[in-house]
């Protein structure tokens, strides 16, 4: 069992959001279910489970998805893209390209327009955006 998360820079309810994510999945709208009936089914395959919490702050939407599918690395980026275009709102996500050897805390928000920043997350929750040093900017 695998399990991917994102936020969206908007609150989305779990019906906008079940079709969309489907056909970004691959899969049947029908196979996109909330996180309880996906758990309640004796088999899990070719289905998607989703729980959705809203916080308050920049990111409102925190979406967990649980499926046999794996999506991490730029797997996860090209879906982030996607779904920030199909939303018309930034999707953050964790941060999988910077060479660090721990990246908690920190992610990339992808923009509908395909552009794309790195942030941090600040006490109590905040996500702080910044623009990290280029290796041709330093000294």
């Amino acid at each position: 069992m695998e399990g991917f998360e994102f936020s969206v820079g908007r609150v989305v309810e779990f019906l906008e959001l079940k079709p969309i994510l489907a056909a970004r999945l691959g899969l049947d709208a029908s196979s996109i279910l909330t996180e309880d009936d996906y758990w309640g089914r004796s088999d899990s395959s070719a289905f998607a489970g989703v729980s959705i919490e809203y916080v308050n702050g920049g990111f409102p939407t925190f979406v967990n998805v649980y499926s046999d599918a794996e999506f991490y690395g730029e797997a996860l980026g090209e879906l982030a893209v996607g779904l920030s275009v199909d939303l018309g709102s930034p999707i953050l996500i964790g941060d999988y390209i910077s060479e660090i050897d721990v990246a908690s805390g920190r992610f990339i928000v992808v923009r509908p327009d395909g552009k794309f920043e790195f942030a941090y997350e600040a006490e109590g929750g905040e996500v702080v955006l910044f623009d990290p040093p280029r290796i041709n900017d330093v000294g």
